[in-house]
């Protein structure tokens, strides 16, 4: 009985502290997140190069933005196996 009093004393405790804690504030970024362009242009790099490529890090949609910009060809797509 005592131990069962403890832990419900502990948990109103701690129910109470959080209540009077302000909410935390997002993590301020630094700098702007990538824009699709920029993103189209990295996984390009990836795919033309030689390195090892994750059949699954290529999204169909990156796919199709990287095919727009002309920045890969659809051969070169099915060469690394993401297409």
């Amino acid at each position: 009985m005592e131990r069962a009093a403890q832990r419900d004393a502990q948990a109103a405790a701690d129910a109470s502290g959080r209540a009077l804690k302000a909410k935390r504030s997002r993590k301020v970024q630094g700098k702007p997140p990538p824009s699709p362009d920029e993103l189209a242009a990295f996984y390009a790099a990836k795919v033309n190069s030689n390195e090892y490529l994750p059949a699954s890090m290529i999204s169909n949609a990156m796919c199709e933005a990287m095919l727009a910009r002309r920045l890969v060809t659809a051969d070169r797509l099915r060469q690394r196996g993401v297409r």
